[in-house]
């Protein structure tokens, strides 16, 4: 019996091309019901935003049986990817590398010789953080035979462990998709130690016979949408072919049959409404949450919007609302923040308690903080040139350490004049880098609680060894 992997793009797919966008609440039940299907692998675009970091980080803790999957194109997206994906039980780093001529120069404005030098590159990155590494080979009907199994056998040799390759045009006939399957096992014989997938466009029709060819051929891993309008085979459509194809071809998978009806209808409707979820009770017209809001209330609030915390995370995030909220409006917007900065964080070896800044442009700026270490205060003091110099500094000698900064980024995460602050500090430490966040309402104490989220992690990391 030949056992199909289903890879599931709706989401990928319908975030990166459709203009309405759905509500948290709706992705992240839309990811469940997917996993409720069956679904082996549920594919996500690389985050754009906070909101979308926060999904990731949303969907890593509460899915369990179906494999992570987000799809990136650059370097600076796999580091990306794999810090998003650090806490999923199962994960997966899909690599998109052109190959046709006119994606190549068109989409990518690099030769072929270059193309493969990025294929092995982004490659070797993505394994160094992922179990599993996907690479997806775009429009690899339309590429030249000999230089798609060059790549092919780069992408092997760097460490791939699923190829897929798509007919990115729909154009080609299920007969000949078939035997361009049988082609590239046979000028590429090291496909035979992987999981080849495959990814058609529905753009004639055509679809499903050609995955059933590709699967007659020797395919084990087919892309898929449960959402209409993506431009690919429908599950639905899929599913029924594979339980006539049961007994008929031998092939199986991982399909719930008993739920694929009344879960796609569910999906159907959540499409449908696009928005229609989440709506706040405990805040006004604009999205403003009332701050005299009780534990309870908030609780509603977390849950009605999609956000699964747990206790420990629930009181870290009630309990920087509640700071927040005595300086400034709290909105939506700020609340995605305050939870993706604050909730489903390593645990708290130091705890931020006070701190006190002096600086000006006549004398040398001084920084005093304490922080907290199993209820016992810790203070730093320290000069430095500028006011998050000396802050880092005297967090330093809280520390009784030097890390090396790697980077630091401040910014407004909302908008308005009492827009709040986000600070991104990364430190390396031991040859790995941390990076921490931070949000406050002005932009030093947003610098110092990123440098203690980040010093936490490695406290984390070196405990966990």
């Amino acid at each position: 019996m030949a056992r199909i992997t289903i890879s599931d793009v709706s989401l990928k797919e319908y975030l990166k091309n459709q203009s309405i966008s759905l509500t948290f609440k709706e992705k992240l039940e839309i990811v469940k019901r997917l996993c409720e299907l069956g679904i082996d692998v549920i594919e996500l675009p690389i985050a754009l935003n906070k909101a979308d970091e926060l999904l990731i980080k949303t969907v890593c803790a509460c899915t369990k049986s179906s494999t992570l999957s987000l799809s990136v194109s650059s370097e600076k997206e796999i580091e990306k990817a794999i810090l998003l994906l650090s806490h999923a039980k199962s994960s997966r780093i899909s690599v998109n590398i052109p190959v046709s001529p006119v994606y190549m120069e068109y989409f990518s404005a690099k030769k072929p010789k270059a193309v493969l030098e990025v294929c092995k590159n982004l490659t070797n990155l993505a394994v160094t953080g992922s179990k599993e590494v996907e690479v997806n080979f775009i429009d690899a009907t339309r590429a030249d035979k000999n230089f798609l199994s060059e790549a092919i056998k780069t992408a092997i040799e760097s460490g791939a462990k699923v190829i897929t390759v798509s007919d990115l045009a729909g154009a080609t006939t299920p007969e000949e998709f078939g035997e361009f399957i049988l082609e590239l096992y046979n000028i590429v014989p090291e496909l035979k130690n992987v999981k080849l997938g495959v990814q058609v466009s529905d753009a004639f029709s055509m679809a499903m016979a050609s995955l059933l060819t590709a699967m007659d051929a020797g395919v084990n891993e087919v892309k898929v949408s449960a959402i209409d309008g993506v431009g690919l085979v429908k599950f639905e459509t899929f599913a029924k072919a594979m339980e006539f194809l049961a007994t008929k071809k031998g092939f199986t998978c991982g399909i719930n049959k008993n739920l694929t009806g009344k879960t796609l209808k569910l999906i159907e409707n959540l499409v449908a409404k696009r928005g229609a979820l989440g709506v706040l009770s405990n805040s006004d017209s604009k999205g403003v949450i009332n701050k005299e809001v009780t534990e309870e209330e908030f609780a509603n609030i977390i849950s009605s919007n999609g956000y699964e915390l747990s206790n420990e995370d629930f009181s870290k995030v009630f309990e920087e609302f509640k700071r927040i909220a005595e300086r400034k409006e709290v909105t939506l917007t700020d609340l995605e923040v305050i939870i993706s900065s604050v909730g489903m964080q390593v645990p708290e070896t130091f705890v931020l308690d006070k701190f006190s800044v002096n600086s000006s442009n006549v004398l040398t700026a001084t920084a005093s903080i304490v922080v907290k270490k199993d209820g016992k205060e810790i203070s730093g003091l320290s000069f430095g040139n500028g006011a998050v110099d000396a802050c880092f500094l005297a967090l330093e000698n809280i520390a009784g350490e030097h890390f090396e900064l790697e980077d630091f980024e401040i910014g407004a995460v909302t908008e308005g004049k009492e827009a709040m602050a986000q600070a991104i500090v990364k430190l390396r430490s031991e040859g790995k880098v941390f990076t921490g966040r931070g949000v406050s309402t002005d932009i030093i104490g947003a610098s110092i609680r990123s440098y203690v989220n980040a010093l936490n992690k490695i406290v984390y990391e070196r405990g966990s060894k």
